[in-house]
């Protein structure tokens, strides 16, 4: 009769309700912050060239007239400048100077609180923002507080 008792039959054994299982405890994510007042806009070919680091076409969209060269698109919220200076492309450089002198502010947040300076990636796109400093002069923008580092002539 070993094993016999209860054996399938679930009136043999009470029923117990289930411990409340707590929901597991998962560490916050850390994330850089999102500035929210800053709606999300698709890129605007304005963007596209400048994140491509295409110079020609760039300088094709500048000239067709006034527009904003600040304006932030996308989930960062980047500006044309800042996504001129984190691109790789061998254009970029052109791109950071063609933005930086129709307006573009390098001093511009993007939504996680960097400037253009401080997303740059190649040593030639951040001594294109030292040169712009050096060719453009202090009084244009605050490019300490941009993060431009140092004038830089061409010469040097």
């Amino acid at each position: 009769a070993h094993g016999k008792l209860g054996a399938g039959r679930a009136t043999d054994v009470p029923e117990r309700e289930a411990d409340p299982v707590p929901p597991p405890t998962v560490a916050p994510r850390k994330m850089e912050p999102v500035v929210e007042d800053i709606p999300v806009v698709p890129f605007a070919p304005l963007h596209d060239a400048s994140a491509a680091g295409d110079a020609e076409a760039l300088s094709a969209i500048l000239s067709e007239g006034e527009l904003n060269v600040n304006v932030r698109a996308g989930p960062d919220r980047s500006a044309p400048l800042h996504l001129a200076a984190s691109s790789a492309n061998s254009g970029a450089g052109a791109c950071v100077v063609l933005l930086l002198v129709a307006g573009a502010d390098p001093c511009l947040q993007d939504g996680k609180g960097r400037t253009a300076p401080r997303v740059t990636v190649a040593e030639g796109v951040r001594n294109s923002f030292r040169k712009a400093r050096h060719a453009m002069g202090e009084e244009v923008f605050d490019w300490g507080a941009a993060g431009a580092g140092p004038p830089l002539s061409e010469g040097g």
